[in-house]
């Protein structure tokens, strides 16, 4: 062979060679290279092509790696998927979505920020009409405040202006005070992030309520008390220990209603602070106003309510035992209540040993805590001696 003719095969062969590698297909990666994970999966996943930097199905190729914008976008099968991003499931398609996530210093308007807006004009406005309008748009916001997101949303862009503007301005009609602090409710239910970011950005929020719940104004519209008092439920933890002024709030409420909802609810407040029993020991040294014959008394009256729930039972009977343990000689339990504790006893046995139904153990250590309290505590030591000598037997 001529060395011409070698000369030429050998260049095509080189081409030959260059142009392989650059068509060469590369298997899907490795799912563990991910870095936040694959995109939607896809039954023809096998069917994909994957290279250095695309995706490739029969029809068309796209980047491997997702590129996000403002907007939601679809993440495509195979595709890698960035940190840092906000990503959905989107209900209604079925497919994962995701786009960059949203920062303040880009823009402060949120959805709602046309809402809040005309809030404002209308409010500087004064008039009925107005407030009327005003009330319309607080109630169709209600409707978004439940989901987890708006109302972090509306908390964090809104909180200051609904408060000092609306629920806590006293020029206001009260429905307008009692629809903004419902607002404020519904979006703290049950959205932890809420509660986090009014207790850290807004420590003084819950001692304003108190001052709010002091007011005779307030006292006579009680709507509105219920509204302050679900919220501070809601921010208000276990052994939360109240200040002078906030219990005295909290007990002249309790003397000037005769609203059982009100009475509960305010129950519920101060059994917060009565859960742990090393927090009851020195209670009426800390606080001189707490009378703790007749707190034991309304907490031993309102535990035998039918209409009260489970965990209301357990709140109440904790702060009950821990009064009774702090001050065994001042505080007697009538008849009445003794009646309740025997059934409740009775009942409870039957409960734990039921083999039947799956355990709870929470349940189970507060049913074997009534259950010997009512004699240990509440009654005769010598008497629990008794009956479990003769269970032995």
């Amino acid at each position: 062979m001529k060395p011409q003719s070698i000369t030429i095969l050998l260049t095509l062969f080189i081409r030959y060679i260059l142009a392989s590698r650059e068509n060469q297909v590369i298997l899907a990666p490795n799912q563990d290279t991910m870095s936040q994970g694959q995109g939607n999966s896809d039954p023809s996943l096998s069917n994909l092509h994957f290279t250095h930097d695309l995706v490739c199905n029969d029809v068309e190729c796209y980047p491997l790696v997702f590129e996000p914008t403002n907007e939601w976008q679809i993440i495509r099968p195979g595709q890698q998927i960035p940190g840092g991003l906000d990503v959905k499931l989107n209900l209604e398609t079925g497919l994962k979505e995701a786009k960059l996530l949203e920062t303040e210093e880009i823009s402060t308007d949120y959805e709602f920020t046309a809402q809040f807006n005309e809030i404002k004009g209308l409010l500087s406005n004064g008039d009925e009409q107005s407030y009327d309008e005003i009330e319309s748009k607080l109630d169709d916001l209600l409707e978004f405040a439940h989901d987890y997101k708006h109302g972090l949303k509306i908390i964090s862009h809104e909180f200051k202006f609904i408060t000092e503007n609306l629920s806590f301005n006293e020029s206001l009609p009260f429905k307008l005070r009692e629809i903004s602090a419902r607002l404020i409710l519904s979006c703290l239910r049950n959205n932890p992030p809420v509660l986090n970011y009014i207790n850290e950005t807004y420590p003084s929020y819950v001692g304003d309520i108190f001052s709010e719940l002091s007011k005779q104004n307030v006292l006579e519209v009680q709507i509105l008390m219920k509204r302050y008092l679900n919220i501070l439920l809601e921010l208000i933890s276990e052994n939360y220990q109240f200040s002078n002024f906030e219990f005295g709030t909290l007990s002249n409420i309790y003397k000037s209603t005769n609203d059982k909802q009100i009475k509960l609810k305010l129950l519920e407040l101060i059994s917060h602070s009565l859960q742990e029993e090393h927090s009851v020991s020195n209670l009426q040294k800390r606080n001189e106003l707490i009378d703790v014959k007749s707190l034991a008394q309304e907490f031993s009256t309102h535990i035998r309510d039918k209409s009260i729930d489970e965990l209301h039972v357990r709140k109440f009977f904790n702060s009950l035992f821990n009064l009774k343990k702090a001050y065994p000689n001042d505080i007697k339990v009538d008849e009445q209540f003794l009646n309740w504790l025997a059934q409740q006893s009775e009942e409870r046995k039957l409960n734990l040993g039921n083999q039947l139904t799956e355990r709870d153990l929470e349940q189970d250590s507060f049913d074997q805590k009534l259950i010997e309290s009512r004699h240990l505590l509440f009654g005769n030591p010598m008497a629990n001696r008794i009956k479990h000598f003769e269970d032995e037997l």
